[in-house]
């Protein structure tokens, strides 16, 4: 039966809106991807849209943040390297002018596409600022990756009003998407769509991991803005570790093994609950600072009887 249900969650991502609109541009499309950066967790949703690619006819030559090229598929040296430069674990680089205007010069690109997550709204924001500037380098279709929007206090027609690419945009929510098309009526260029999160393309054979300590229970608290702090009320057994893992496990393989090592989790980190969910682990998902995970948990995950959504 549990063969059979691990089955059931693969197949039903099928990335079918992602797929028809990169192939409708071309059928072998050669593309530049863009990392917004970010944590652990986002390196979930990098790896799941190389899942994608490598299924398909695509050429894609990615563009980290900071302007720094990559071809390696275990580890993104944007962790490492932001460590180094800023001594702290969760640091977002825009785009590197530079970079881009050498990528313009030295290739076709038949669209460039910037990863989802949840960093197109005013609590990060790092992805508005590289959609603003790839469009000054750049007159191919741009594509927004599966995103969480929250608009605040900036005026999101204003955003799309600056950018004459063609765009498509897609959500990996319900609540995001029904915003982004109330937006979409006033701009013939966007197009929007919902998707689920690029993650979930990932299977637990896509994973190495080597046990080397369990806990019974692991606390994945944010320790950011997006954070409220939710409290837990049901009992943990010990032994317990207590550690915000998206930002301070050392490596994305660190990530991984203390995940698979937990036997239950509670956490408030959207991807953490997502890899839990790929690796048929226990978890209780918490709300955070806006809708993203309940609404990720409600388009994607709500049938998975491991996961309990808790509101704030």
């Amino acid at each position: 039966m549990k063969s059979c249900v691990l089955c059931y969650v693969f197949m039903k991502f099928e990335f079918t809106e992602l797929i028809k609109i990169i192939e409708n541009i071309d059928s072998q499309a050669n593309i530049l991807t863009i990392q917004p950066g970010g944590n652990h967790g986002d390196t979930l949703i990098y790896h799941g849209f190389r899942e994608i690619q490598n299924q398909r006819n695509w050429n894609a030559e990615e563009l980290l943040p900071g302007g720094i090229t990559t071809h390696e598929t275990d580890e993104f040296p944007n962790q490492i390297i932001n460590r180094i430069k800023y001594g702290i674990s969760n640091v977002v680089l825009d785009a590197n002018p530079i970079k881009l205007l050498k990528k313009r010069l030295s290739h076709d690109f038949d669209a460039v596409y910037i990863h989802g997550g949840g960093n197109f709204n005013d609590l990060w924001g790092n992805s508005i600022k590289n959609y603003k500037l790839v469009s000054k380098f750049f007159d191919c279709p741009i594509i927004i990756g599966p995103q969480s929007v929250q608009f605040d206090y900036s005026d999101p027609n204003k955003i799309f009003s600056e950018v004459n690419n063609e765009t498509h945009f897609l959500c990996r929510e319900t609540f995001s998407y029904d915003l982004m098309k109330e937006i979409e009526i006033n701009h013939d260029h966007l197009h929007v769509y919902i998707e689920h999160d690029t993650a979930f393309k990932l299977k637990p054979s896509d994973f190495s991991f080597s046990l080397t300590q369990s806990y019974s229970t692991l606390v994945a608290m944010r320790q950011d803005k997006e954070s409220v702090n939710p409290k837990i009320l049901e009992s943990c057994e010990p032994p317990i570790l207590f550690l915000d893992v998206s930002r301070m496990a050392k490596t994305y393989k660190e990530f991984v093994n203390i995940i698979v090592s937990a036997e239950y989790i509670h956490t408030d980190r959207l991807h953490v609950a997502v890899l839990g969910h790929i690796l048929n682990k226990q978890l209780t998902l918490y709300g955070n600072g806006y809708h993203k995970n309940k609404g990720v948990y409600e388009y994607s995950i709500f049938d998975d009887p491991n996961i309990s959504f808790v509101e704030d």
